[in-house]
């Protein structure tokens, strides 16, 4: 059966590597799913063959074992005999063990890759550490001054800033309201592109950051918005009635572009693939600018900051927009989750605070409850298999014991038998579940196959270990029987 084991272990190797080429190839074609539909086919048919190759490989292996474990120990040479010469009962053990530890490893490898893509992202809405609480005045009578009120309740000595904003939210017919454009050239279009395209294109980076509406204020909120002390050049800017901005992109010959669009008569500024005639503004003028770059890397929060008094020359009603939130030593969680519930006790609001990603709890759980899967079928598993193989073994272990051998001979051959079973398992079961995750790692473009060696090779050692001491704590040797017979 070793041969016929080979040839599925090889026409699933073929089947996944296939499927990866599928996958690829995907990435080159315009609207089209069917590859990527017929590459997951691939990988689920590679999944079966691999690991019912490598059940019927396990018995070649235990033979394996059983001759390089002979010279070992008496315990170990038993056990790896009974394990190899009892087939019918120790492969369905194997193959049940490897299945979890399969899955266990696809969950923990994938969930370790997510968190590794996640990591490299930032989308930060305020400087790092701070909070921005948006204030949304259409949705809530609270007052941005309650918010406020709740926000210190609980960080009384943090630096709160307000900050205004053009009001887009309410529009009374008639009104034009300005936009800051962004040059249609640096968009990231999708229409009539393969994916790849767009994952090389840099205008697609999801790191550019760009908005289409100011601040309005001084140099507190300035120096709120972009976390850092504001250069003189930008003081200077906002005192002579320029703007300041944050995303260099958006200026052009040293201005930031205004649109302005009707919103009562339904025409909206477009950003996407097919921007028709009737998606052309009202009108627009440029308001000269200067760049200031924020010290986390560029704010999706706003496109810039004019002063007040600019905003008065250029007439368009401003409405309170954003709180921002600065701590010394940056906000922590606790103080987040308690400044959030007297928000909600306030009447709404909820406050963001930017900081690094942190791997979530519910992932840490997912991965350990597979691990926790893992182990409680391994144990239950080995534990009927060797209950089994105990009760076949229990003639030996009379003539053992009768012969002088020690109590502990049975314990450390069962010990022996349950981490032989549970390694043979273990190795087909991580073996089975790298090839799947290192195949699914070719489903997106930004997905690195970096599974975390340390925690498998762990797993690898620790779990045939556990099984292997549970057994022998667990295993009841046998007492020799002396009989007396009659003269």
């Amino acid at each position: 059966m070793a041969w016929v084991g080979s040839a599925l272990v090889a026409i699933g190797v073929a089947l996944d590597i296939v499927a990866t080429r599928r996958f690829e190839a995907s990435f080159d074609v315009i609207d089209d799913s069917s590859m990527a539909n017929q590459a997951s086919v691939l990988l689920i048919a590679g999944f079966a063959a691999t690991f019912a190759g490598l059940a019927f490989v396990s018995t070649a292996l235990l033979r394996g074992l059983a001759r390089v474990l002979a010279p070992v120990s008496v315990s170990a040479r038993l056990a790896a005999r009974d394990a190899a010469r009892n087939v019918g009962r120790t492969v369905p053990v194997i193959a049940a063990i490897g299945a979890t530890l399969a899955i266990a490893t696809a969950v923990v490898v994938t969930n370790d890759q997510d968190i590794a893509r996640w990591q490299g992202e930032r989308d930060f809405q305020a400087p790092l550490g701070d909070g921005r609480l948006y204030l949304d005045m259409d949705a809530t009578s609270t007052t941005a001054g309650e918010l406020v009120e709740a926000v210190r309740s609980v960080v009384p000595d943090a630096t709160i800033t307000e900050v205004a904003a053009w009001d887009t939210g309410t529009v009374e017919p008639g009104t034009l309201v300005p936009e800051v454009a962004y040059p249609r050239e640096l968009l990231c279009l999708h229409q009539g592109r393969t994916a790849r395209e767009i994952a090389e294109d840099p205008r697609c980076d999801d790191d550019v950051a760009w908005n289409s509406n100011v601040a309005v204020g001084g140099a507190a909120q300035l120096s709120a918005i972009t976390g850092q002390e504001p250069s003189q050049a930008a003081l200077d800017a906002l005192a002579g009635g320029e703007a300041v901005a944050f995303n260099p992109d958006q200026v052009t010959d040293g201005a930031l572009t205004i649109q302005l669009w009707d919103y009562a008569a339904g025409n909206y500024p477009s950003y996407g693939d097919e921007a028709g005639p009737t998606n052309k503004p009202s009108g627009e003028f440029g308001l000269p600018a200067v760049v200031e770059r924020t010290a986390g890397g560029q704010t999706r929060a706003f496109a810039g900051i004019i002063s007040p008094a600019t905003a008065a020359e250029l007439g368009y009603p401003v409405v309170p927009s954003t709180v921002y939130v600065h701590v010394d030593g940056g906000i922590d969680q606790k103080q987040e989750a308690r400044i959030n519930a007297a928000l909600t006790t306030a009447g709404g609001g909820w406050l963001r605070v930017e900081r690094l990603y942190e791997t979530p709890q519910y992932q840490l759980l997912l991965a350990y409850a597979a691990l926790a899967v893992a182990l409680l079928v391994a144990g239950a598993a080995t534990g009927v298999a060797l209950g089994l193989a105990r009760a076949d073994a229990r003639r030996d272990d009379f003539t053992l014991a009768s012969l002088g051998a020690s109590p502990r001979l049975a314990r450390a051959s069962a010990g022996w038998q349950g981490a032989i079973i549970v390694a043979v398992a273990s190795a087909m079961g991580l073996a089975t579940g790298l090839m799947t995750t290192w195949t699914l790692s070719y489903q997106s473009l930004d997905m690195q196959f970096s599974p975390p060696w340390l925690w498998l090779g762990a797993a690898l050692i620790a779990l045939p270990s556990v099984v292997g001491l549970l057994a022998a704590a667990f295993t009841k040797p046998v007492r020799a029987t002396h009989y007396r017979l009659a003269a």
